[in-house]
């Protein structure tokens, strides 16, 4: 519920200076829907995403930037104003471009990430929790849980 809820946020954020009150909550609605289907989208190809960034920030920010060609009032298509066909092309193209740095910034990250071994904990520990692996043994209730850091185990 709370991702909807910033989904919805994060949807208004690139036109909330040029939106009427109605359009801001259309905006943000329709915010929702792009978070549910995106959501459903990224589950479908498999990628570990536990915290929904790349929904409520990517897929929702896209649909932030495109709603201002429609929605922005006395520029947007649905108020009929001259070159809002251009301020379409334009938003598309920036988010075409934020797109594009976003996947070459990250690449970059994973791919030094993962040639030095950082990427992933190893299986034993990716079991465990990363916590173990980490911060070292627990102590509860008094009972210290040994674990070997170096075996895994």
């Amino acid at each position: 519920m709370t991702n909807g809820i910033l989904a919805g946020l994060v949807s208004v954020t690139a036109g909330c200076n040029d939106y009427e009150p109605w359009a801001a909550a259309v905006v943000g609605a329709i915010g929702s829907l792009v978070y549910i289907g995106s959501t459903r989208f990224i589950a479908k190809i498999k990628v570990d995403d536990p915290l929904e960034a790349t929904q409520v920030h990517g897929f929702c920010g896209c649909w932030g930037v495109i709603a201002v060609a429609f929605f922005a009032k006395d520029k947007g298509i649905f108020y009929g104003a001259d070159g809002s066909g251009k301020l379409l092309g334009i938003q598309c193209v920036g988010c075409i471009s934020i797109i594009a740095w976003v996947v070459v910034t990250c690449g970059l990250f994973f791919y030094i990430s993962m040639a030095n071994g950082y990427l992933r904990l190893k299986e034993g520990d990716e079991i465990l929790g990363g916590d173990i692996h980490y911060f070292g043994p627990l102590e509860f209730c008094g009972n210290l849980y040994q674990y070997d850091l170096e075996e895994g185990i």
